[in-house]
């Protein structure tokens, strides 16, 4: 089903492409969907949006502004294909949490429907599912608050905001790009909460060791430092250089006084 020019890579594997097959997979008797991604916490509960009313909305999802994915950081294949979108005013959105209408969606799309668009896309997405989802849906899209419903972790954190703050007030917490669980990033106080709930999980020791045993052996960080300590020595070089040439135009600039 799923062709091997499909962008794939070690973010998007192939299995992101599944969820472009729900509409055939689904029984019939359901009409909506919460899809969420298995990098999300759910802190709270969702019952509002799950019950939400689409009025003609075929998507309700959040803006990629969590994701910071404002119109000048596309691509030059998403300005291109989104341009006419995007003049319109449309709001690019993350497909990370999304509630489908499934009886809606079923009346009008089908799996072909999005490998018609993946081909006029000419396979060259940069967010790939994404994009198509965006791509096809976009006349039809509801949106609900993505710092309550599809919070960026790491972002969240860049922006100050705490583990307890976002433990109290966010429902969706969405731990995008590198993961709690893995030891090649620099971490975080608002993993914690993400540990939190790991801990009510059967496999929670397993988890344990399995990180401590990867933060063990990881070099990441160790590198990271490394290159920031030459990064240093490098500038220090290039300040020491830059002092002593202006010690000789000095020099210089007093000798013609004299």
């Amino acid at each position: 089903m799923f062709s091997e020019r499909l962008p794939r890579n070690q973010q998007w594997s192939i299995e992101t492409y599944y969820r472009l097959t729900l509409l055939e997979l689904l029984p019939e008797y359901i009409e909506r969907l919460l899809y969420i991604d298995v990098d999300i916490i759910i802190n709270k509960s969702l019952q509002n949006v799950y019950s939400i009313e689409f009025e003609d909305s075929e998507i309700i999802a959040t803006e990629d502004l969590s994701g910071r994915k404002t119109r000048d950081m596309f691509g030059a294949k998403q300005k291109e294909m989104f341009l006419a979108m995007f003049e319109q005013g449309y709001r690019y959105f993350n497909a990370g949490f999304m509630l489908l209408n499934i009886a809606k969606m079923r009346k009008k799309y089908s799996f072909a429907t999005y490998i018609q668009a993946i081909e006029e896309w000419n396979y060259q997405m940069e967010a790939p599912d994404q994009d198509i989802l965006n791509y096809v849906h976009w006349e039809y899209v509801g949106y609900v608050d993505c710092r309550e419903y599809d919070l960026f972790a790491r972002l969240a954190h860049g922006e100050g905001l705490t583990y307890e703050e976002v433990k109290q007030n966010i429902s969706v917490v969405h731990y995008a790009g590198t993961k709690p669980w893995d030891a090649d990033n620099c971490h975080f106080d608002i993993e914690q909460l993400w540990w939190d709930y790991a801990k009510q999980m059967p496999f929670y020791v397993q988890l344990l060791e399995d990180f401590l045993h990867k933060t063990m052996f990881d070099t990441t960080v160790e590198n990271y430092i490394m290159n920031i300590e030459a990064h240093a020595v490098n500038i220090q070089k290039q300040l020491n250089e830059s002092i002593e040439l202006n010690r000789k135009m000095l020099e210089i600039i007093e000798g013609n006084k004299n």
